[in-house]
This record gives structure tokens, sequence and C-alpha cells, in this order.
């Protein structure tokens, strides 16, 4: 999948197993063999591409083991490419300091070595950043972090779902962006290196010289097709409409609007499709309204606002369903049903941690004791037996979140698996299971049956059991 190199043109990184300057002289020395030798060199390449810079991050990521850009995810590749950005520009910021040198060096290396899990005190640490910007009025690098607290913030939530790998397209380019793009490179191709060929011939050349072995036509497959029927439920729009409005007193009125208005289009009872959210290349809007949830949480987490914070987390989920949904299901294989309670659990306890500001002690206390199911009294009782910690009853109100914050966040990644996986049912209405009877699919739960159960009578009320489909056996003869 190289569509995401495409999208990468601002900070292409350079690491042992890509080079995308080497890549592109051969593809063009491949396609246009009449070319001078050296032609294009370093230079035309980036004014071809209309790239500032070509990031070298090799020094970065000397102590990973594994650092093929292929092998990441295309949410983590976006990741990879900001975040060797953002270290060169805090490196000609601030040339007598290395002390940022460290931090992305680990952090490249958790991306690459699949260990990457604190993001709530990595978001935190962006803010600083984002601050320091501000004050140096550096507007280049108050960008690339508002890029970064994004492409964190999708990982986060693609990592939870277990829908990481099945994005194949997180920035939904569609063909209308691509005509633009073709239409650049050709130009530009004329303009400094007098070169000129067909139309199509100069479309694979610009998906080769990217990283595509097969031309253009290895990327069709993942281009958001503007007609797909798209359908959430009313579950699904409560929940973002209610967090919105929590969020009402302190987000700018302008991204308000917006997100009223992607709510609106949701909200369809008969589907809805991206045109009818943006008409034209769809990657411009989508990313614009997403840049500006990005820049508004790096307000938040200054203003210490954890409160809203908590709330727009289930509007950038209502977001990152959209894009979710909008992938082809053949982008990639099915993965399995997301059980990742050690996720969910350190983001909830995080969540929870930012609302009532707990301390670092009381905090590792809490990470170190906390387990799925627990509520405050237990959790309480736990610290007092094996941690020797007495809990206030402020604290023991407080820790009992947990468990509903955790139980949410189960919820949302298991609906976002269940919108791009599509699992098919084995059972059909009428089946007998082992529990019962299937009557029904559950519209509350992915990819779940409604089980009547054998000795059951609906005269002395409706009663339904929820059986995952991973879970459902067949009744024996």
């Amino acid at each position: 999948m190289n569509i995401s190199k495409i999208a990468l043109n601002c900070a292409v990184s350079r690491t042992p197993d890509y080079d995308f300057l080497s890549i592109a002289k051969s593809a063009f020395a491949h396609r246009f063999s009449h070319l001078k030798s050296g032609c294009p060199n370093n230079d035309d390449i980036q004014q071809v591409f209309l790239l500032q810079d070509v990031i070298d991050i090799s020094p970065l990521i000397e102590n990973v083991k594994d650092s093929r850009l292929d092998e990441i995810s295309q949410i983590e590749q976006h990741l990879v490419a900001t975040l060797a950005l953002l270290s060169k520009q805090l490196e000609n910021e601030f040339p007598d300091s290395t002390a940022h040198v460290p931090i992305f060096k680990n952090l490249f290396k958790q991306i690459f070595d699949d260990d990457l899990h604190d993001i709530q005190p990595l978001k935190e640490r962006m803010s600083g950043l984002y601050q320091n910007a501000i004050d140096a009025e550096r507007p280049d690098i108050q960008s690339t972090l508002i890029d970064t607290m994004l492409y964190l913030s999708w990982y986060e939530q693609g990592r939870e779902s277990n829908t990481l790998y099945n994005c194949g397209n997180p920035l939904l380019l569609c063909k209308g962006f691509l005509q633009e793009k073709y239409a650049a490179f050709q130009k530009q191709c004329n303009d400094v290196i007098g070169l000129s060929a067909s139309p199509s011939k100069m479309k694979d050349l610009f998906h080769e010289a990217c990283g595509a072995k097969s031309g253009s036509q290895e990327d069709l497959p993942y281009l958001i097709k503007q007609e797909r029927p798209l359908r959430f439920s009313e579950r699904f729009t409560g929940s973002f409409n209610f967090h919105l409005n929590e969020c009402r007193k302190s987000i700018p009125s302008e991204l308000y609007s917006q997100l009223n208005a992607v709510l609106k289009v949701i909200s369809s009872p008969h589907g809805f499709t991206l045109r009818d959210l943006w008409t034209g290349p769809f990657y411009t809007p989508w990313m614009s309204i997403n840049r500006r949830v990005a820049e508004y949480e790096l307000s938040l987490f200054l203003q210490r606002n954890y409160r809203a914070l908590k709330s727009l987390r289930t509007i950038k989920h209502g977001l990152f369903c959209v894009m979710i949904q909008s992938q082809s299901k053949n982008a990639s294989a099915p993965t399995s049903r997301p059980y990742g309670d050690d996720l969910t659990v350190e983001t909830a306890i995080a969540l929870t941690q930012l609302t009532y500001n707990w301390d670092s002690q009381f905090t590792k206390l809490v990470k170190e004791h906390f387990e799925p199911l627990m509520d405050g009294m237990e959790l309480s009782l736990h610290l007092a037996r094996y941690a020797h910690y007495m809990c206030e009853h402020e604290e023991i109100d407080e820790i009992d979140e947990i468990d509903s914050v955790q139980n949410r966040l189960s919820s949302q990644a298991e609906e976002v698996w269940g919108f791009i996986c599509a699992p098919e049912a084995e059972f059909a209405i009428g089946d007998m299971l082992k529990q019962g009877e299937i009557t029904g699919f559950c519209d509350h739960a992915a990819a779940c049956y409604l089980v009547k159960e054998s000795d059951h009578d609906d005269a002395n009320g409706y009663r339904r059991l929820v059986i995952k489909f991973e879970n459902a056996v067949a009744a024996t003869v």
C-alpha cells in the first residue's frame, strides 16, 4: 500500500530500507531510458514533486531492530513522517539543544517495535512544545504539532479497535485528489527537466516514483469511493450529539458549526455518502476539520480542561468511524474482535486521572492494581490489602469511574471494528444454538446474535441473550 507515501510529499522520510530520491530516480531511468546520466538529480526530484525537504531519519532509528516503512500501518507512516519533520524543525529552532533527540529516538523505536502505548503523556508533552512554538512565533512548528496530535489520536483508536492495519487510506484520498497531483507532476516534469509523455505513462511514473511496483494500479483499491453508502446507528449519533453539546462552551464556534454539520448528515436514517459531507477531493475538507479538532485538543491540554477532553474523545471517535466506514472492505483482511483490555484500561485510567488530577504515585498504584470489572470499593479494598494504601471517600468515588470509562472505550473499540471488518454471520435467524433460537442481530453491539433461550416464554416478558458471533455454538441434535 503505497498511497500513503504519495500523501507524504510534505516530509518524505529516508530510512535504511526506503530512500525516496533513489526510488524516484530509478523510476525515471526505467520509464525514460533516453534521459541523460544523472538526470533528474536530487534537486530536480524535489522540484518535480514540490518537496520542501527530504528528511533522513536513519540517525533516529539506529536502535530499532526493524525499521521497514512498508511493514507499519498507513497511520503509523504518517506519524513517522510528521515526527521526522518535527524533529528537524526543533533541531533548526534550537541548534544547541539535544534534549528532544532521546525522546524522538524512543518514540520511533516504540512505533517500529509495535510498543507505543502511553499516548496521553505524549500528548501532554506535545502540548508543551505547542506552547513553546506559540511563544517563539513559529507557525510551521505549530502546524506540525497539530498533525502529530491528529495522527496520535488515529493511532490510539486504531490500536484499541484492532483496525490499525485495516485503514488503507486514512486521508480519504480519491481520484479527484490524484488528478490534481498528476496535473501538477506533469507540469513540473516539463518545466524542470523538459520531460513530456502521455498522461497514462506519466501517471504510472508518478506512482512508481513514490514506491509502487506496478504503476497506478497498485493504489486503485485504496481510493475512496464517493458514492459508497454509509450508515450509523441512533446510538452512535446520539452519543456524538451529547458530547458535542458537552463541549459547547469551550469549543471554537467555527469548529462547532462544522461538527454540527457533520452530525446532521451522518444522522440521516436513510444513510449518507461522503459526497453528502463534502464535494470534490475529500482530502482537503477532511484534513481541515480533523486538524481543527487536533488544534482544539492541544488548547484543552494547555487549559487543563479535562472534562472537555473526555467529551472530545467521543467526538474524535465519531470522526474516526466516518473514516473507517469509508474504507473498502477489500482493503485488507478482517482482523479479530478487539480484546484490548490492556489498552482500554490504560486509556480509561489516563482519562480519569486527567479529570481528577491524581498525583503520579496514586496513578501508579491504580495502574498496578486495577482490573476490569472492579468498582471503586473493590479497588480501594485491593489497594488497602496489597498496597497498604487507604483511600479517602472522594478517591473511592473517583476510581469508581474507571470501570464505566473502560466499558465505554471497549464498546467504542468494538463498534469501530464492526464498521470496517463487517464479519459475516455463520448462522441465520431461526437457527438453533446451544443457548437457544436466533431471533435477530443486535443493533447495539457489533457482530452479535439475539438469542431466545429454549425455556423462555415471551408471554412472561421479552428477553434475549446477546451472543457474539465467535462464541455461537450450534445446538446438538
